[in-house]
């Protein structure tokens, strides 16, 4: 969880450079419990629970 423990606006600036990296490009995989951020980040998102994909958004391929 790279954003853990940090305050609000260190954790905005993570996810800032996590989405220029993504627009450079890069594929980004972050493990977090923080679901609100990142529904507010439009990062693509697969959501597990015990392994298992409980659900998948704004993925451009069919997750099976």
């Amino acid at each position: 969880e790279p954003t853990g423990n940090l305050d609000s606006a260190s954790a905005d600036a993570v996810f800032v450079a996590l989405a220029e990296a993504h627009r450079g490009g890069a594929t980004v995989i972050v493990a977090t419990h923080d679901r609100t951020r990142i529904d507010r980040s439009g990062f693509p998102c697969l959501t597990l629970n015990r392994g298992q994909v409980v659900s998948a958004t704004g993925l451009k391929a069919e997750i099976r």
